[in-house]
């Protein structure tokens, strides 16, 4: 069993960290020059990186269900991405293809599987 977290794993976790914080720096721009609005529905379509930065802070701790739902997440973060591209946003297909699809794919190789199945001490 894995003793550190393999580099395909680290990797997806360092892009969903540089992606999160791309997003709040992304955040803060467009509210500063297009008002609330615009930044609310930018918001809107990052909660999906939200939530798959809450499980990539879980990597090193957690178990499958940790790998699932990011899982879930970054394919989410690709349907948001692309929803955007479709409403006339480029920027949405930017992040489905740079972001979201590497990390799910990371995530969905064996040394990430062996890694969030291996057996754990507690206490």
């Amino acid at each position: 069993m894995p003793l550190t977290m393999p580099g395909v794993l680290r990797a997806a976790q360092v892009i969903l960290f540089v992606a999160m914080g791309l997003a709040v720096v992304g955040v803060v721009v467009v509210s500063s020059l297009r008002g609330a609005e615009a930044s609310g529905r930018m918001i809107g379509s990052i909660l999906p990186l939200i939530g798959a930065f809450v499980c990539a802070l879980r990597f090193n701790s957690g178990g499958g269900g940790v790998r699932i739902t990011a899982i879930v997440f970054t394919s989410l973060m690709i349907l948001f991405g692309l929803g955007q591209a479709g409403n006339g946003d480029p920027g949405g297909l930017g992040w489905a293809l740079f972001f979201a699809t590497p990390a799910l794919v990371l995530l969905c190789l064996r040394p990430s599987s062996t890694w969030f199945d291996r057996p754990r001490q507690y206490g």
